[in-house]
């Protein structure tokens, strides 16, 4: 299969080792130890469905506990925690259904919220959490996934944070914090005696803390967002600053103000760390830029993710290792 490179970047021979592992594992061989696998899914916010649909076109290939580790920050953390709970289709239709609806999202609550505040917030995680993924998740069988499972989140001070969502007595309060966009969502989430924001802030790009946590081998990464232009030296062109002094950034700490009007500096930091890095096979996959991070056709959201879903079912079918391999 001819890949576009400027999707596909990076080294092809992440899948079918992914693949290798699960086999191996199946069998009870302790030969899956060659390959310490890890998945990155990262944020993107509607451009999640993509990200989702190709967990789901993972679970299609039985590539389940296949990942030492997964690393998933904002709109990449609902998917993967019930792609580890065995329930991936029904996050990824979640966006095109639930998340188009003015009861999640709504642009009038948006730009009312900028002369009061007081107002309800533009999107309404809690909607999403607790009525919709959290009637549906199994938190037993995802305790039950081999893989360790840390969501990224950006703390009060503004610094990045990895929650241990295994851990969590609630891990869909985990995934609250992953996805709490400052100005959009109510803002903050309390964990014990902590509070977070959204993970996209302080750890946009988390490929290399994975791979230097947990000694990776091999490293795939959901990108769910375009690969971003880059200078005449390929290193990637960051995307354009949120101003501080937004309105949608006022009301939160310093701290957090200052991650979210740089975090498309440490974006770019993460991306080059997990180029230059040596030590670790990497696969990025990147979107095609038929959907945008607020898009809310129903119809557009449904056709990018299931098309992102068949291209990688088609990629792994060329990939698969023979079962006596």
């Amino acid at each position: 299969m001819l890949l576009d490179e400027k999707r596909f970047e990076g080294n092809l021979g992440v899948l079918p080792n992914i693949l290798k592992k699960e086999m191996l594992l199946r069998r009870g061989n302790p030969a899956h130890e060659t390959y310490r696998t890890g998945i990155v899914v990262n944020g993107g916010a509607m451009r999640g469905t993509i990200g989702a649909a190709q967990l789901a076109a993972l679970y299609d290939f039985g590539i389940l506990s296949a990942f030492d580790v997964a690393f998933t920050g904002s709109t990449g953390t609902p998917p993967t925690l019930f792609y580890g709970s065995g329930d991936i289709a029904h996050t990824r239709d979640v966006y095109y259904k639930e998340c188009t609806t003015d009861t999640f999202l709504s642009f009038a609550r948006l730009v009312a919220w900028r002369t009061n505040p007081s107002l309800a917030p533009a999107m309404n995680i809690d909607y999403l959490c607790d009525d919709v993924l959290g009637m549906r998740f199994n938190a037993d069988t995802y305790r039950l996934w081999r893989t360790a499972h840390y969501a990224t989140v950006t703390t009060s001070e503004g610094e990045s944070a990895y929650l241990d969502m295994k851990a969590l007595p609630d891990p869909m309060q985990g995934t609250k914090a992953s996805i709490a966009i400052p100005g959009l969502s109510r803002g903050h989430v309390a964990i014990g005696d902590k509070i977070y924001f959204d993970g996209d802030g302080a750890a946009p790009f988390p490929a290399a803390e994975a791979i230097n946590r947990f000694s990776l081998t091999d490293i795939l990464v959901l990108a769910n967002r375009p690969r971003p232009k880059e200078d005449r030296t390929g290193r990637a062109l960051s995307e354009e600053a949120i101003p501080k002094d937004s309105p949608y950034l006022q009301k939160v700490p310093v701290g957090v103000r200052e991650a979210f009007a740089t975090k498309h500096l440490r974006y770019v930091d993460g991306l080059d760390a997990l180029r230059k890095q040596k030590t670790c096979r990497y696969l990025i996959i990147w979107t095609d830029g038929s959907i945008g991070q607020f898009t809310t056709n129903a119809k557009r959201l449904k056709a990018a993710s299931c098309a992102a879903q068949q291209e990688l079912r088609s990629v792994l079918q060329e990939c698969q290792v023979p079962m006596n391999a």
